[in-house]
C-alpha cells in the first residue's frame, strides 16, 4: 500500500528513546519543525515555539504518524525560516529561503541553520541533545555520532 504525504500543517509523532513523545509541524518546501517543549504529551496546536526547523527525507517523514493537524493564521507560518548554503570548493555562502537560491555574505548567514535534509534518527538525536541551532560543524558531529551508533545496533 502506497503512503500518503504528510500536508504542510499536519503534526507528525516522534518517538523518542526515553519513551517520550516530541512533535513535528510539516513545512513547504520539505520543512519539518519541531515544537518545544518535547516529551510533553499534550499537543502544542497553535504554537510556534519551535526548538528547531530543519529538511526531512520524504521517505523518512512518512514514516511518522499524523496526530493533528495545525492550521497556519498566515502563509508566511508554512515556510521553514532561510538557510545557509556553504559551496563546498569555494565557501562561497548563499541563503536558500523559499525554493530561491540567492548570494549571500558570511554575516548575513551567521546564525542560520545548515541547508540539509535529515534522517529521522538525526532530527531525534538532535533533540535528545537539545540543541537549537546546531553550526555546521556540531551538524555534523551529531550526524556522525547517529551514523555510529546506527552501525554498532
Amino acid at each position: 500500500m502506497k503512503r500518503s504525504n504528510p500536508q504542510v500543517g499536519d503534526v507528525v509523532e516522534m518517538r523518542l528513546p526515553n519513551n517520550k513523545r516530541a512533535y513535528g509541524r510539516v513545512l513547504k518546501d520539505g520543512g519539518l519543525a519541531v515544537y518545544k517543549p518535547v516529551g510533553s504529551e499534550e499537543l502544542p496546536i497553535g504554537s510556534r515555539d519551535y526548538q528547531f526547523v530543519v529538511g526531512i527525507y520524504l521517505p523518512d517523514l512518512r514514516r511518522l504518524p499524523v496526530v493533528a493537524h495545525d492550521p497556519s493564521s498566515n502563509s508566511e507560518e508554512d515556510w521553514p525560516p532561510p538557510s545557509c548554503i556553504t559551496d563546498a570548493l569555494t565557501g562561497a555562502k548563499r541563503i536558500y529561503y523559499k525554493g530561491r537560491i540567492n548570494p549571500s555574505t558570511q554575516e548575513e548567514c551567521e546564525g542560520l541553520e545548515p541547508t540539509a535534509a535529515w534522517h529521522i534518527s538525526h532530527i531525534i538525536d538532535r533533540i535528545e541533545a537539545g540543541e537549537e541551532y546546531v553550526p555546521y560543524s556540531t551538524a555534523f558531529e551529531l550526524l556522525t555520532q547517529a551514523k555510529n551508533r546506527n552501525q554498532s545496533e
